[in-house]
């Protein structure tokens, strides 16, 4: 029988995070806009694994699901209550990222920063990306990690907010309390978003 897990990131799984990640979110339409096609699972790969995995351990903001004790699933959110991030991790993310978004950092700069002014003003947790690996979807992996999440978020009385550009997952979060906040098409010839939130609970 398998057993499952679903626990709170350490910085000791940054690779297996990362890796996930990247397998998760390869042929989603916005990184595919975003990343094009050059190395793309590398760029991710590093990517998911110094935001989702160093940085996300560090902020207290990533879960990660385990099968048999393997990673195979992964969410990050952005809490308005962490604490900041370790010089040597900052210093990392600010040589590594524009790097690794090369050409397109300005487009995606431009498309994230017009998304924050649609989202609410008061403060909020961000879901800002929650995957399974493609051989362990249909499992409800995704939907276990975003209410571990959700479970925290509501000691503290807090709204969630997340965007999606795959209208499948607009029925995924629909389940999970969330409703569209509004859609609209970002610069840049971006896919078009989904914003979506989940209003506070009470304790």
């Amino acid at each position: 029988m398998t057993t499952r897990t679903i626990r709170p990131a350490t910085v000791a799984d940054a690779p297996a995070v990362g890796d996930v990640l990247a397998e998760a979110f390869d042929d989603y339409p916005w990184i595919r806009w975003a990343f094009g096609e050059e190395r793309r699972r590398e760029r991710l790969m590093a990517l998911y694994r110094w935001q989702a995995g160093l940085a996300g351990a560090e902020l207290q903001g990533t879960w990660v699901a385990e099968e048999d004790g393997q990673v195979v699933g992964a969410a990050c959110w952005s809490r308005p209550d962490s604490a900041p991030l370790s010089a040597a991790t900052a210093e990392l993310l600010a040589r590594e990222v524009p790097r690794l978004l090369g050409d397109r950092a300005a487009a995606l700069e431009e498309a994230e920063a017009a998304g924050v002014r649609l989202r609410p003003k008061e403060p909020h947790w961000f879901l800002g990306c929650v995957g399974t690996h493609p051989q362990w979807r249909g499992r409800g992996i995704a939907s276990a990690l975003v209410t571990d999440g959700l479970r925290v978020l509501d000691t503290q009385s807090m709204a969630a907010v997340l965007e999606t550009s795959d209208v499948a997952n607009v029925r995924l979060y629909e389940r999970l309390g969330f409703a569209v906040r509004v859609e609209w098409d970002p610069p840049g010839g971006a896919p078009h978003v989904w914003i979506m939130e989940r209003p506070a609970q009470g304790t």
